[in-house]
């Protein structure tokens, strides 16, 4: 099945694009970058208040420092 899926995530300021085909995926965002002033910092692994990973062709999503910070600030 050929899909031309694009995930594309912004919080605040800060943007994350996603595809399985890395051809299509750098097209979408020299376009975007053409318009907005913004920086590609290459592969991600955070993202604010998350860790990113990709194991065998899946994204494992991990707020696991977030959650710590939010129950050491309720004292929990």
């Amino acid at each position: 099945m050929n899909t031309n899926i694009i995930v594309v995530v912004v919080y605040i300021d800060d943007t994350f694009f996603s595809r399985q085909d890395k051809t299509l995926l750098d097209k979408i965002k020299a376009k975007f970058m053409s318009i907005w002033e913004c920086k590609d910092f290459g592969d991600l692994s955070k993202f604010p208040q998350m860790r990113i990973a990709c194991y065998n062709q899946q994204i494992y999503i991990n707020q696991t420092d977030y959650l710590k910070k939010v129950l050491l600030c309720f004292q929990i």
